[in-house]
């Protein structure tokens, strides 16, 4: 489990949800895994692990919403980049794709959403995180409070107005209304 803090100088800690303390070293001692998140990042909104649990991914409530990618057994920094810009919080989650990898699956490695927006990110490449603002086109552009992705090359997130909103490959395809508004 991977919970954040929000202050100064914020803090994630890793730890057991079974045992209530940390992972276990090769010593067999357990103690919580702590990441340090640079002055100004305010706090942790949103943290996910990927499929492997090799990899953490973090959301700031900085202004820039910064995205980080940490190898959390090192305690390094992978990649950064910037969700979004406004006031905080702006992101409201974060999903990674568990099939990234396979044929014919989503090319992204995880989604943030959240105050009408759908981020797709690719790890990789020279910058080392890509952000891809999805393109609602047929889609009507509304808050978004939930996101999955399709072992398909698809993404479906869900809003307020009872909408799920089907994409492929960064790009709003369809919509459907799936129950009324407010439910």
């Amino acid at each position: 489990v991977a919970t954040g803090q929000v202050g100064a100088e914020p803090v994630v800690w890793i730890w057991s949800a079974k045992t209530l303390r940390g992972p276990q070293d090769p010593t067999g001692r357990s103690k919580p895994v702590m990441l340090q998140l640079p002055y100004g990042h305010r706090g942790v909104v949103v943290l996910g692990f990927d499929k492997t649990g090799a990899k953490l991914a973090t959301v700031s409530t900085d202004d820039e919403h910064t995205v980080t990618i940490w190898d959390w057994k090192t305690k390094t920094v992978e990649a950064q980049g910037s969700a979004c810009q406004g006031i905080p919080p702006m992101c409201w989650g974060i999903v990674w794709n568990p099939f990234q990898g396979d044929a014919g699956a989503h090319p992204a490695d995880f989604v943030t959403y959240g105050i009408k927006h759908v981020m797709f990110w690719t790890m990789g490449g020279a910058a080392g995180l890509e952000p891809g603002a999805a393109s609602f086109d047929v889609c009507e552009q509304q808050d978004i409070l939930v996101a999955c992705f399709l072992s398909s090359n698809h993404c479906l997130t869900g809003g307020p107005n009872g909408r799920i909103y089907i994409f492929e490959d960064g790009m709003g395809v369809k919509e459907v209304q799936a129950h009324a508004e407010g439910k």
